[in-house]
């Protein structure tokens, strides 16, 4: 048995001795009363016998209950003992919380204790009261810290994520951007524009037109010598030629590869006639297309005419896109207007098949 218990007892004993001192009077009345109820003292032994179970039974009863009794206190210390270190261990403990949820347990455990501080079962703590107030005030703002921080962070994770999926967004556009730019390119390229300065508009699809415009080629209104009509073309003229140009000659080239007599059709844009071609397999003749400046250009148009005369003999001719100029044109050789080019081409090759 431990000191303290022993005091315990001690002080129970006392208690009950100063019981019995208070009332002695009452005790000596009743133990009279006991005394003459009593058989004769000289039977005591055999009394004695008959009560010897029933003091040693209340001696057993008496020491449990005094067991469970002292079990009961040490119990009530441990525990007392046990919420004091809780109590302190909140009052002191140092905010250093990473994160809401752990900081929201210590809360309620504050706020627990707290609220148990108010019942008389822990009077003997509320000298913590106060403490514990401050630690809830600090955990609220401490609350929002990590509120706040939570917020950024998600917001981080978020910027992190939206720039992952724009960069991956951005990769599938240059992917698809790159399919349709090799899907466009083929397009383009099966319309042989290197065999094709000049496409009619109105054979074109929307899509076409754009690729076309892509690719250097723009609007213009030409007369077309077949059907006597102005017409919209997108045109892009080889080297440095205009776009009338460019239109005559892939017109005529156009009118020629319908004509029966006509074969071997070639273009030039540097060296040569700007059209070549062979009359019934046989002749071979020339266009020039001129739109009129070279007439101010002499050397030049003289050595051509003398060039073609060499060639082609009496087989070439001059087509003028400006017909106010073709008496200028015949003087160096044979000229014709647009409108009169297949009339005046099979004037001039007649002499050819006789």
């Amino acid at each position: 048995m431990k000191d303290e218990e022993v005091m315990i007892l001690f002080a129970i004993v006392i208690a009950i001795g100063k019981v019995l001192y208070d009332h002695k009077e009452t005790l000596d009345l009743y133990t009279q009363k006991l005394l003459a109820i009593l058989p004769s003292a000289s039977n005591w032994k055999i009394y004695a016998i008959i009560a010897l179970p029933f003091v040693i039974y209340l001696n057993y009863i008496i020491n449990v209950w005094l067991s469970n009794w002292f079990n009961h206190i040490r119990y009530m210390k441990a525990s007392a003992n046990e919420t004091r270190s809780t109590i302190e261990r909140l009052a002191t403990r140092s905010l250093d919380f990473d994160n809401k949820k752990e900081l929201e347990a210590f809360t309620d455990e504050v706020n627990r204790y707290l609220d148990r501080l108010s019942t008389p079962h822990y009077r003997s703590f509320r000298e913590f009261k106060k403490d514990l107030k401050i630690q809830l005030k600090n955990a609220k703002n401490l609350h929002e810290e990590l509120r706040h921080k939570e917020e950024i962070e998600d917001l981080s994770h978020k910027e992190r994520y939206l720039e992952h999926t724009i960069e991956e967004l951005d990769k599938e556009k240059r992917k698809v951007e790159f399919y349709l730019e090799h899907s466009k390119e083929k397009k383009f390229q099966s319309m042989h524009p290197e065999d094709n300065p000049v496409f009619l508009k109105n054979n074109l699809t929307d899509e076409k037109i754009d690729l076309l415009l892509k690719h250097g080629y723009s609007y213009s209104n030409e007369y077309d010598i077949e059907t006597g009509k102005i017409k919209t073309y997108l045109i892009k003229p080889p080297m440095k030629h205009s776009k009338e140009h460019t239109f005559v000659v892939w017109n005529l080239v156009e009118i020629l590869s319908k004509m029966p007599e006509v074969s071997n059709i070639d273009v030039n844009d540097t060296v040569g006639a700007d059209i070549e071609f062979t009359w019934e397999g046989e002749t071979p003749a020339a266009l020039e297309v001129e739109t009129g400046t070279i007439l101010y250009k002499k050397e030049q148009l003289q050595s051509k005419v003398s060039s073609h005369n060499k060639k082609f003999g009496q087989f070439w001719m001059f087509v003028v896109t400006n017909k106010n100029k073709i008496p200028k044109f015949r003087d160096y050789g044979r000229a014709t207007t647009r409108k009169d080019f297949v009339k005046n081409l099979r004037k001039m090759m007649k002499s050819a098949t006789q």
